[in-house]
């Protein structure tokens, strides 16, 4: 009996020795490792090193992967902090917009200038390729319709903006990446409508009886590869009630588990759903169309969209 517990004892020691104490020591450098704070590599059993290397180098990757993250992050709200937060509305004409990265940070973008005495000035613009050098791009982009827009006599001329924005971001593109955009000008107070187009999908026109017309006119080719282009100028009058959607090809090409886009029709078809949506409603509308579409599917590409609706 007395050998038994003996036995016993020194199978309890040994296990504490070769197996509890490197255990709660490797814990302990683990919990010191993830928070990033100096701590002695344990000795541990020569059987245990392949793992135990092993998981230090995990550590390491997945520290590096949580400072990429963080940066993402980062780049997001950034990149969020530019894009308008406030929305000119009152009782002739309301502005809403809507922007979804694919990724944390992407290459769409909108903007929008109210200068007293002259249009509103819109823009939405898409960006080739995805993710931060997109996003960069979009944010040089963007940088460069508030420099061209500074010029008064560009507020009523939407081809001479988009011209002054092709000029600069064609003068120093190695990459030669591009983007398609649509700039708008709009008179409440006549409900004229002028715009120019640089390669991007055709507005939508949602007039007040709910007929949906595709506003497809000439235009320009893409911005930034070609510093000479020209961008064709185009006018129409909105009714009261009517409503004109800018939108990205994330909108069209959102694709669901079987690979098929969402498309151009399904878009009109939730435009001319009854009861109509106005303004940001009718985003909502949209977005919530696209989320039961795509049945969580990762999304395709940048999701962005832009209403202008005259309200009276």
């Amino acid at each position: 009996m007395l050998g038994l517990l003996g036995l016993m004892a020194l199978a309890s020691a040994l296990t504490r020795r070769q197996f509890v104490r490197p255990t709660l020591k490797l814990i302990q450098f683990l919990g010191h490792a993830s928070r990033r704070e100096q701590a002695q590599v344990p000795d541990v059993p020569k059987s245990w090193l392949p793992w135990f290397d092993r998981v230090k180098d995990m550590m390491q990757e997945s520290r590096k992967l949580m400072a990429v993250e963080q940066e993402l992050r980062i780049a997001a709200q950034m990149q969020q902090s530019i894009l308008p937060l406030d929305w000119p509305s009152d009782e002739r004409h309301a502005l809403h917009g809507f922007m979804q990265a694919a990724r944390h940070v992407g290459g769409d973008f909108y903007d929008h200038v109210t200068v007293p005495g002259h249009p509103l000035n819109m823009i939405i613009g898409d960006v080739s390729g995805k993710g931060m050098a997109a996003a960069l791009f979009g944010m040089v982009s963007k940088t460069q319709y508030r420099g061209q827009i500074a010029q008064v006599d560009k507020l009523n001329r939407p081809d001479e903006l988009l011209e002054g924005m092709n000029r600069a971001l064609a003068e120093s593109n190695p990459q030669c990446m591009f983007v398609t955009g649509l700039c708008a000008c709009y008179e409440p107070a006549s409900g004229l409508l002028r715009w120019s187009g640089a390669g991007h999908l055709a507005p939508l026109l949602l007039a007040c009886d709910g007929t949906v017309t595709r506003l497809q006119q000439a235009q320009g080719i893409a911005l930034g590869l070609d510093g000479q282009a020209h961008f064709p100028l185009h006018t129409m009058t909105l009714e009261p009630g009517d409503q004109v959607l800018w939108f990205t090809d994330g909108v069209t090409e959102s694709i669901d588990p079987d690979q098929t886009e969402f498309g151009l029709d399904r878009l009109i078809d939730v435009l001319q759903a009854r009861p109509l949506a106005q303004g940001p409603a009718l985003i909502e509308r949209i977005m919530r169309a696209l989320s039961d579409f795509v049945q969580g599917a990762e999304p395709f590409d940048d999701i962005t969209c832009l209403v202008l609706h005259r309200k009276a």
